[in-house]
């Protein structure tokens, strides 16, 4: 299992936000792999980790988890 971490740069909605509160939304909707947000006001980077080798589906569960506890998030950058 190679795994690894998914940074999604995204704008949310409503605000200011803070990390912790950004991380504790994602968890209580289901996001269990969310692991840190770092940014302030509306704009984070929000880290994910994830276990074996499709990168591409776990940003698709990264986006789906923001988007859960955010919706109307807009992603800023793309997955880094």
């Amino acid at each position: 299992m190679a795994g690894g971490s998914i940074v999604l740069s995204v704008e949310l909605p409503g605000g200011p936000h803070d990390p912790a509160e950004v991380v504790e939304a994602i968890r209580r909707s289901g996001g269990v792999t969310v692991e840190t947000a770092a940014g302030k006001g509306r704009s984070f980077d929000i880290t994910f980790a994830y276990e074996g080798d499709d990168e591409d589906a776990a940003t698709w569960n990264a986006l789906c988890d923001v988007g859960a506890a955010y919706p109307g998030a807009v992603l800023a950058s793309g997955a880094h």
